[in-house]
This record gives C-alpha cells, structure tokens and sequence, in this order.
C-alpha cells in the first residue's frame, strides 16, 4: 500500500525553484521525506535530475550509507515497475560514485583538487587528535621559553606572562595558562575571522571607544537583565493588585498601598533606558517593610511572598549587574584591554606557528580542511572561480542537520548554492555537536528570517516546518512539548522557537489509542 504524506512532507518533496529550510522534528518522517524528494526528482518526467548533479551532505557516515541503501531500493523498485527504466538504470550505475557524502568528505574533496590555491600538501594526511595536542603543547612551552627569556617582546614581555597567567589560572603552572590559551583558540577555529575575532572582542575593551555603560556590549547585556527583572515582577506584582485591590478586605489595603509602590519602582525601571539612571532608581530606592495584617487576613500571605521575592531578586539584580559605577566600568575596561591584548597576541603568534608545523608535517585537523576549503570558495568577500565552478557542477543541494553546522560550513554552503537550489532539513532541538563549534543560531536566524512557504511572495527562499510526530505516544508528545515550552520560549529571540515548532501528535494504532 502507498505511503500517505502529509502536506507539508508533499510541499517538501514537490517545491522547486526555491531555496527551503525544512524544520523537521524528531519522528516527523524527515529522512523519508528527503529520500522520496530526491526520488521524485530524478523521475520528474518534466525536468528531471540526474544523481551526479546533486550534492547530498550529511554529518555521519552511518547517514550516508542509510540515504544511498534507501535511494538504490527506491530506484530498483522503479526499475521493477517499468518506469523509465532504461535511465534509471543508469542513475542505478551512478549512486555508488555519486557525491552523496560526510561535510568533511566533500570539503576535502574541494581542497585536495584545489590545494595549491592555499598552499597545501594535496597528500595531506588528518593529525590524530593526541599528536595534535602533543605539537602544540609543544609550540606554546617553546613560546612561553622564548618569551621569559626576553626573545618575543613583540608578543609579551615576562611580567605581561605573569599578569596575564595571574588573571588567567589559579597557579603560576605553565600547564594550565596553556590549556586556556588552547581553550580559546579552538573557539575561533571554526568562525570565518578565525583569530582575528577574538582581536574584534577585544577591541570592544579599549577605552578610547568607551562611551557610556549601555553602549557596550556588556553593558548592554546588564540593562537588559534588569528590564527582564522588571518585567517579570511587573506582571507578578500586577497580577497581585489585581487579585485583591478590589476584595473590600481593610486589612488588604495597607498592602496594596506598598504593592502599588513596589509596582511604580519597577515601571520606573522599565522606563529608564541608560545605566546609570538605572543604578540610580535600584539604589535610590528603600525596600518598604510588608506592614503586618495579622491573623485577620491569613489568606493574603501571597502578597507578603511576593514582596520578600520581589525583595531578594532586586538586592541580587544589584549586586551583579549594578553594582559598579560608570566610572569604575572605564577602569574595568582599561585593565581587561591591557591583559587581554596580550591574550590576543599569544593567540596570534601561536596560530601563525601552529599552522606553519602542521603544513610542514603535511598533517591537517578537520576543523583545518574546513577553513581551506572556505578560502578556496571566498576570497574577499567574493565568490571566487572554484565557488563558481562547484555552483554549476550542481543542480540540486541538499544537506541534512542543518541545525549542526558551524559558520564555515554554512558559508561553503552559501558559495556553492543558488537561489533556488538548496535544500536544508535540521531541528534547532536536535543540536549536538556543540563540541565540534555546531552553532544552531545560524539555522535559528534562517528559520525565523524566511518567510513560510506560500507567504514567501518573490523572496527566493521559505520555510516548512514538519512538525506531525508519528513516533510516540500522546503522553510523550504533551510532556516535551511542556518542556520546549517553558525552555525554548524564553529563548525565543535567541534560538528561533515558533509556536510551530510544538510536536503534533499523529501517531497511528492498529486498534484504539491506549489511554
């Protein structure tokens, strides 16, 4: 019996000239629906696609090898079926060699056909992760040698050494400032600016750009804090008056009246847009005692926890967000550039040594390939001739767990793609390889920035989510979705969580629903 597909798996599989970010939940059929879309384009009697012409990405090799068993089966039962089977059979000829592979495959394919364009040994081999820690541990013992014994004082003299490991580590153990400065550079090895955007973040430090608080990044953050505190206990508070204001109870007045304070203080805050008016309104204000109803009133009890909560969360808010004057900001800031510039240049005179001795050894870690590949495809800010000679290689992309790419993946992407010839499935929900630099807010900007199919009107990309779980039980389907709700709602702005992205339940049972 034929499979029935829900509209949305058919907008998938059958929307073309379009670039379509699918978001697929867990049990959704999204594997299938890229299978039989895939299927469905090689049998397009209209315009069909032939197998190498797509570019078929996936994260694992385990994945790969499940597309290309289920593609040739989907094909031999074509075959079977008479249809066109003379150029299926030879779509049949093509799958084992067609370029449906891991990311990192395919980057090193790109690099190793280009490798002169970056410099690279095309026989380059991939560094075993405990070699790769071993050469530079090595690099940076040699450094810190060279740098106490005065040879690299355009990096850092000694004393800038000590300071720097005294803010860094809790000891003056050479072992430990190494592996932070380690720590650091592997967050950079997978952002297009590499290095140079922890030079950018620090930047941000100098004072001679130092404005107000509100104006920096930190400072920005601190006043947004507050405003979500304020919020918070505004509705709470409101909520509160609400309840009781008009309940008649005289006993409940006297702690309205210090209700109705408490609420002018935080509208006040939510009205103040600069730090230091801010920390004036948080510090200005005497938290009023919660005038004692007695026994009178016992029910009215919420509205004295309410002010204690409403007490203790404004001291912590003051604490940690507030507590420093604007003038103490520019002092904080002064000390973090003047350490933090040396931090940069440690971790730029390591990069330059640590990828000098890799190319040396021919030895490459796959974060490397990645960035190779990249600067094969963009030179400038522009596409280069490889880009445009991959783009036309290809009439159809497709890359599964779109929400686990990193920046330099995406922008491979983006170099080799049209308008209208990529397709992406992924689930912001299913993010897990953190670790290898995965950064879902890529797929959490494109979710929310396009539009859904059929509202896209001329723009050239859209939207599906695929939500219906025909996986688990109704219980299962409520209990995450309580969870998502409360987690990924509050994150909204963040991580890109619609009210679509909520599981459906559409499980099928042979009898009735078990209860």
């Amino acid at each position: 019996m034929a499979r029935e597909w829900t509209e949305r798996q058919k907008d998938a599989m059958n929307t073309r000239d379009r670039t379509l970010l699918v978001s697929a939940a867990a049990g959704s059929g999204k594997t299938a629906t890229l299978t039989e879309r895939i299927i469905r384009s090689i049998l397009d009697e209209s315009d069909p696609i032939d197998i190498n012409r797509m570019l078929i990405v996936t994260f694992t090799k385990a994945a790969t090898g499940e597309l290309k068993e289920r593609i040739g089966a989907a094909i031999k039962g074509a075959i079977a079926s008479g249809v066109a089977s003379e150029r299926l059979e030879m779509q049949l000829h093509m799958l084992p060699s067609a370029p449906i592979s891991t990311i990192d495959s395919f980057c090193s394919s790109i690099l190793k056909a280009n490798s002169e364009r970056v410099g690279v040994d095309p026989g380059y081999r991939i560094i075993d992760p405990a070699e790769a820690e071993l050469l530079s541990e090595s690099i940076l013992d040699g450094m810190f040698g060279e740098i106490y014994d005065g040879e690299l004082s355009e990096v850092a003299t000694p004393e800038e050494l000590e300071y720097l490991s005294d803010c860094l580590t809790d000891t003056r153990s050479q072992g430990d400032l190494s592996a932070i400065v380690r720590n650091f550079y592997d967050t950079t090895k997978d952002l297009p600016e590499g290095v140079g955007k922890i030079r950018e973040l620090v930047s941000e430090y100098d004072t001679e750009r130092f404005t107000t608080v509100e104006e920096t990044r930190l400072g920005a953050y601190a006043v947004e804090v507050v405003h979500e505190f304020a919020r918070h206990h505004e509705r709470v508070v409101s909520e509160c008056l609400r309840e009781h204001k008009d309940s008649g109870n005289s006993a409940m007045q006297k702690k309205i009246d210090v209700l109705e304070g408490d609420l002018a203080y935080i509208r006040a805050l939510l009205s103040e847009r600069t730090y230091n008016g801010l920390r004036r309104i948080a510090f200005e204000r005497e938290h009023p005692r919660t005038p004692n109803v007695g026994k009178s009133a016992p029910h009215l009890a919420y509205a004295t926890e309410v002010r204690k909560k409403l007490k203790t969360d404004s001291e912590k808010m003051r604490a940690t967000f507030l507590e420093y004057s604007e003038e103490e900001w520019r002092d904080s800031y002064a000390g973090l550039f003047k350490v933090l510039s040396v931090l940069v240049r440690l971790l730029e005179h390591f990069h330059k040594v640590y990828t000098r001795e890799k190319l040396r050894i021919s030895a490459l870690e796959y974060s490397d390939v990645t960035r190779y590949t990249y600067e094969c495809l963009w030179q400038n800010g522009e596409r280069t001739d490889v880009a445009l000679g991959e783009a036309a290689r290809y009439r159809a992309i497709y890359v599964d767990e779109y929400q686990d790419v990193n920046a330099l993946q995406h922008m491979i992407f983006e170099a080799i793609s049209t308008p209208e010839n990529r397709f992406m499935v992924g689930d912001i929900k299913q993010s897990i390889y953190g670790f290898r630099g995965a950064d879902p807010s890529i797929f959490a900007r494109m979710k929310t920035g396009f539009k859904p199919l059929g509202a896209e009107g001329d723009r050239p990309a859209a939207s599906i989510f695929m939500s219906e779980n025909f996986r688990c039980d109704r219980g299962v389907i409520d209990f995450v979705n309580e969870i998502f709700d409360t987690l990924f709602l509050k994150l909204r702005d963040s991580i890109g969580f619609l009210p679509e992205d909520r599981l459906v339940f559409k499980k099928k049972y042979d009898g009735e629903e078990p209860l």
